[in-house]
């Protein structure tokens, strides 16, 4: 018997063969006794997906990215990558005490800094009507967004539709200053 409908956001993350395997342990709980409808950027083209782990799952229905979008989800991985950080010749740079405040996009450069924005705006002008429709539609009980993508579409429409929201990270930045933690990122 299900005892709730769960709607999931996932971003950019999905059920990989070898990868992030949270995420598939996470659905793989929430699918034993409720309903699982999991809303995913990545298309079904993406040679790293698990579609065997879908497939035994008979709570879970998958709603990928329409393939109209493959070809930008290709370009945005693909210059990503290219200029993801910095040169930086000395590894020693990077390792930093306890208490040390971190800037964790120190060695991002410019042009990355900048896919990343206009990723994070095109995959939201994408994802919002397919996010916020299935909501409507299928009435989850809760949204569960996952990282940074899926996290912030989920609560946008958690809070326009009165849903309640679930926000997941992984790797959030997290300080201690002067014995007291703090999370700068807020939603």
């Amino acid at each position: 018997m299900k005892n709730n409908k769960i709607l999931i956001v996932s971003g950019l993350i999905d059920f990989q063969v070898k990868g992030n395997q949270t995420i598939k342990q996470t659905v793989k709980y929430f699918a034993q006794n409720n309903s699982v409808i999991m809303i995913s950027f990545i298309p079904k083209t993406y040679k790293n997906l698990d579609v065997n782990f879908e497939s035994k799952n008979n709570n879970l229905i998958v709603k990928r990215q329409p393939l109209l979008f493959s070809l930008f989800f290709k370009i945005i991985l693909v210059l990503k990558n290219t200029y993801k950080t910095k040169n930086v010749s000395n590894a020693d740079s990077f390792r930093v005490g306890f208490s040390d405040k971190v800037d964790y996009f120190d060695n991002t450069s410019r042009i990355s800094m900048f896919i990343y924005h206009i990723s994070l705006y095109a995959y939201f002008l994408s994802e919002f009507p397919r996010v916020f429709v299935s909501a409507i539609i299928n009435r989850p009980n809760f949204i569960y967004g996952y990282e940074n993508y899926g996290a912030l579409l989920g609560s946008i429409v958690g809070r326009i539709l009165k849903i309640p929201v679930v926000k997941r990270f992984q790797g959030t930045p997290i300080f201690v200053e002067k014995g007291k933690i703090r999370n700068p990122e807020k939603l």
